[in-house]
C-alpha cells in the first residue's frame, strides 16, 4: 500500500520542473512509511521469540520469524537505496562542476542494479516461498542464505564507501586553505559514520 501511495503521489505532482521541496517530502514520507514497516515487523519478530533457542519458541514462532524475516527482506532495500540516491542528488546539487555528474550517474546505476538484485533475491529466495518457513515441502529450492547475505552486504559496502570518496577530490579543488580543505572532507567523511 506504502509503494502504491507513493506512486500515485508522484504520478500528481509536477516532477518536469525538477526537485522540488514538495518532492523531498514526499521522498522523505516514503522513506518514513518503510522504516515504519521494518519497525513493525521487527517488533512481531521480537515478540514471537526472537533470539531464543528454536526449541523454547516453539514451532508456531519460528514459523512467524521466518514470515516476517521475508518480509524484512523485501522491504530492506528501499530506505537504503532511497538514502543513497538522496546522498547522489545533494552531490549533484552542490558541486556544480560537470565532471561529477559522471561518478554521480554511474553511483545511482550501481545502486539501482544493486536494489533491483536485492528484491529479486529476496522475493524469490524460496521456490515455492512457503519452503522458506516449511522445509517439509517437497520439491522446490531455497538460496544459501548465508552467501545471500554477503552478496547483499559487499555491494552495499562498496557504494557507500564510494558515496564517501565521490567529494573528495571536488574538495580538494577548492581555492580555500589547506586546513579548511581538510576540515571540509572531514566533515563530508564524518557524515558517513
Amino acid at each position: 500500500m506504502v509503494i502504491i501511495k507513493y506512486l500515485i503521489q508522484c504520478n500528481s505532482t509536477d516532477l518536469r520542473n525538477g526537485p522540488s521541496v514538495s518532492n523531498n517530502f514526499q521522498y522523505a514520507n516514503f522513506t518514513c512509511h518503510i522504516i515504519t514497516l521494518q519497525s513493525l515487523i521487527f517488533s512481531l519478530v521480537v515478540e514471537n521469540g526472537f533470539g531464543k533457542h528454536a526449541e523454547v519458541a516453539g514451532v508456531p514462532a519460528v514459523l512467524t520469524f521466518y514470515k516476517c524475516l521475508y518480509a524484512f527482506e523485501i522491504i530492506y532495500a528501499f530506505p537504503i537505496a532511497v538514502t543513497k540516491f538522496s546522498i547522489l542528488l545533494y552531490y549533484k546539487r552542490i558541486f556544480c562542476v560537470q565532471s561529477i555528474k559522471i561518478p554521480i550517474y554511474i553511483g545511482g546505476g550501481l545502486v539501482a542494479c544493486w536494489l533491483v538484485m536485492m528484491e529479486g533475491t529476496a522475493i524469490f529466495t524460496c521456490t515455492p516461498i512457503q519452503k522458506l518457513w516449511d522445509p517439509t515441502i517437497v520439491g522446490g529450492h531455497c538460496i544459501n542464505i548465508r552467501k545471500y547475505f554477503i552478496g547483499v552486504a559487499v555491494p552495499n559496502i562498496f557504494t557507500d564507501m564510494a558515496l564517501l570518496v565521490m567529494p573528495l577530490p571536488y574538495i580538494y579543488g577548492l581555492k580555500v586553505k589547506t586546513l579548511q580543505k581538510i576540515a571540509v572532507m572531514f566533515v563530508f567523511i564524518l557524515g558517513g559514520l
